[in-house]
């Protein structure tokens, strides 16, 4: 019998990074949120609302004034 392990997010923790999508225009970029993310101990686990057009996520480290 194959045993199973099922990860979960703990949903108390806040997210340590935000992830975003970001879009080149022709006067700058647009920075879009798609989802969250929150750093383990070897691994991120990212969880997004929705999926970027370019296929291209950045995520960066949530600030203290965020």
């Amino acid at each position: 019998m194959m045993e199973t392990t099922e990860t979960t997010v703990d949903n108390s923790r806040l997210p340590t990074h935000f992830a975003y999508q970001v879009t080149q225009a022709i006067r700058g970029s647009f920075w879009d949120k798609v989802g969250f993310a929150w750093q383990n101990e070897n691994s991120i686990v990212v969880q997004l609302k929705s999926f970027p057009i370019n296929g291209r996520i950045v995520l960066r480290p949530v600030l203290a004034k965020e």
